[in-house]
């Protein structure tokens, strides 16, 4: 039964996307820092402490990191050594004197943090140092296991869909990977009759279309849309458990380059014995143990699989496969000779534009298209253009402010006999429409604002970003459902850059790291100063979506934690002003770490209570929090249990986990 809501206060959760920490760069960092004082300072700091690792560790502008590192050498309790460094460094502003200290500290620190290529450190941002230092903040885990993904050496990265989901959960959500390889490896991969009754088409003399993003071969290089043994079991199935004839298998192989390095489609590294990337030789090779080296038909950087709906993009890729239109070159050789080209020119993977390798026969009519990508966002409008489903592009366009740049749909063309498949459910309308797959899309049942919304008939809460993250404050954010959670959810997108302000693709966003986030900023002070809400989920892109580009545009991301400065100095004194419970969190890392993947590191997660607040910090188990606790923080702020909202009980196996994987209210 459905009840008005009684609610005892409100929570704003606000996500640094891609904003994380690296203990061991920070400790290096101010080891530097340290070598380089005057002997008549270090002398003078060691006199006031007594320790040398303690001042090295004082220099640092927030603690947390350089805690976690002297930890994990001392084998010390972080908790203390955290107590005793923040000591420290009040210690040293008030024997050196405040100002002093922060000049020299500052001075040398983004000195040595721009020759380590530390982004979060290369800038001065005091008001985030001070909200991090002096508010309940605790490292919190984004990867692996953390993020409902399956155990693996190198751990499997986390990203902004896995991190997503995780907001609103009491318990960890597991990952459509994850399910994909359990099918794998109960053989029901291979024996779902619907998919091998529409493959077998190819026997006679159909056309079978296969997707892949290449990479995700081990967890620290893909897992993020894609994974090489979903791959392998494809063409397992097709040639192997079929018998299927390799004429008639097409594969389109989409270029990583950023969940990879840049050039891991050609170049091969070495790396604790195992051989590395070079990941089109490898399909290649895959391809030849078939026979079937001429399936590899259509090659493009994953620029083209744009998720902002700029319909100029889509059609680059939508017009390769349907019309063969792109590069043409007669063989495998000429297409890796013109990709190695473009990498010595300057261009990474994803910017590789499309090569049509010989003469394939394209998508169309008697088409079994198969894509094997498993994250939703980036293959939402390519399913909807090759589906010809021009009413749903246009209603998803219209939100972000890009219709105009689908022309009036003209170079769609509707086929009736064109059979979709993918390996997860893009959006429920697809199935609607005739579209299927593998793993059926099932929402998770602990989404606390799913379940907020059925209980209580007022209960209202926004979601608001800006366009290139709208499915991950949407679908990702209400637990893996496409459409809107109704009456409670009011999303607001804010237009992210595009075309007419010289912004083509993701490739170019250096040109303006800021993004939206001060539009992001107007909007938040707006909702928290308003009555309407009860809960708002706000993300502020720039720090992951610059930090793809780190390698080569390290000023960017520099002015991208700038902004992020602005923002929270703006939006902070509203929340608390207004009674708001705030936690500021990232989804996982990514601009601490120079490279154009995630990598797998920690983040922050920072509480801020209003002034007058019954509520206090509550420490996490072991000191250190996950991304699902936001979900329990946020009941606790609204004064509700998870029995008040019927949440189902947590299944045996998570709540017995000892990696914790249930949530706990880091207030109380």
């Amino acid at each position: 039964m459905s009840l008005k809501k009684q609610f005892t206060g409100k929570s704003a959760t606000v996500v640094l996307d891609g904003l994380g920490l690296h203990p061991q760069t920070e400790w290096k960092i101010v080891s530097t820092m340290w070598q380089r004082l005057d002997s008549e300072l270090q002398e003078k700091m060691i006199r006031i402490l007594g320790d040398e690792e303690l001042v090295q560790a004082a220099l640092a502008p927030t603690s947390h990191g350089v805690a976690r590192a002297w930890s994990d050498r001392s084998k010390g309790d972080w908790l203390d050594l955290f107590t005793q460094i923040r000591q420290a460094r009040c210690a040293l502003r008030t024997s050196i004197g405040d100002e002093q200290f922060r000049q020299i500290t500052n001075e040398i620190r983004v000195q040595v943090a721009e020759e380590f290529h530390y982004a979060p450190w290369a800038v001065n941002t005091p008001y985030i140092f001070s909200l991090r230092q002096n508010r309940p903040t605790w490292i919190t885990r984004t990867a692996g296991v953390f993020t409902g993904q399956e155990a693996m050496e190198p751990e499997i990265m986390g990203n902004s869909d896995t991190g997503h989901q995780q907001l609103f959960n009491l318990a960890v959500a597991r990952q459509i990977p994850r399910q994909i390889g359990d099918l794998i490896k109960s053989d029901e991969f291979f024996e779902n009759d619907a998919l091998n009754r529409d493959l077998t088409r190819a026997g006679k003399g159909g056309l079978v279309v296969f997707k892949t993003l290449l990479s995700g071969e081990y967890g620290d290089d893909g897992f993020v849309h894609s994974a090489w043994p979903h791959m392998e079991a494809f063409f397992k199935l097709y040639f192997e458990r079929l018998s299927l004839p390799p004429e008639n298998l097409q594969v389109e192989a989409v270029l990583d380059g950023r969940d990879s390095p840049g050039d891991s489609s050609l170049v091969s590294k070495t790396l604790d014995g195992r051989d590395r990337y070079g990941f089109l030789y490898k399909l290649r090779a895959l391809l030849k143990k078939y026979n079937a080296e001429s399936s590899l038909s259509w090659i493009l950087g994953r620029q083209f699989m744009d998720r902002d709906y700029k319909g100029g993009m889509i059609q680059v890729e939508y017009d390769a496969v349907v019309k063969n239109t792109g590069r043409k070159v007669q063989s495998l050789d000429e297409a890796f000779a013109l990709i190695g080209q473009e990498h010595v020119g300057g261009k990474t993977d994803p910017m590789i534009e499309p090569i049509v390798v010989g003469n394939p026969r394209t998508v169309g009519e008697d088409t079994v298209f198969f894509n094997a990508i498993f994250r939703a966002d980036r293959q939402e409008p390519i399913t909807a253009a090759l589906m010809g489903l021009t009413d749903f592009i246009r209603k998803q366009a219209t939100q972000k402010n890009k219709l105009d740049t689908w022309d009036d749909f003209h170079w769609i063309t509707p086929f009736k006999s064109l059979v979709m498949w993918s390996m997860i459910e893009y959006h429920s309308d697809f199935g609607d429409g005739g579209a299927h797959m593998v793993v059926k899309n099932e929402p998770h049942p602990h989404n606390v604002l799913y379940l907020l919304n059925k209980k209580y008939p007022d209960f209202r809460f926004l979601f608001l970003t800006e366009g290139v993250k709208e499915k991950h404050m949407g679908l990702f954010s209400r637990g893996r459902r496409s459409r809107p959670l109704e009456p409670a959810e009011t999303q607001i997108i804010v237009s992210s850059y595009g075309r007419s302000e010289g912004i083509a693709s993701d490739n170019d966003l250096y040109k303006v790291p800021q993004m939206r986030h001060p539009e992001i900023a107007r909007e938040l002070s707006a909702a928290m100063t308003s009555s309407k809400y009860d809960v708002i989920a706000t993300n502020f892109p720039g720090a992951d979506m610059i930090a793809h580009l780190v390698m080569n545009h390290f000023d960017a991301c520099k002015k991208a934690m700038l902004s992020l400065e602005t923002a929270l100095a703006d939006i902070v004194p509203v929340a608390i002003n207004n009674d708001w419970v705030l936690v500021i969190t990232s989804d996982h890392g990514n601009i601490e770490h120079y490279g154009p993947d995630h990598g797998n590191n920690d983040v922050l997660t920072t509480v801020i209570l209003p002034e007058d607040s019954p509520l206090e910090a509550n420490e996490p188990p072991d000191y250190q929090a996950r991304l699902f606790d936001i979900s329990m923080t946020t009941l606790a702020a609204l004064g509700v249990t998870p029995e008040d909202i019927n949440a189902p009980e947590i299944p045996r196996n998570l709540r017995e986990d000892p990696n914790r994987l249930v949530a706990v209210p880091l207030v109380k």
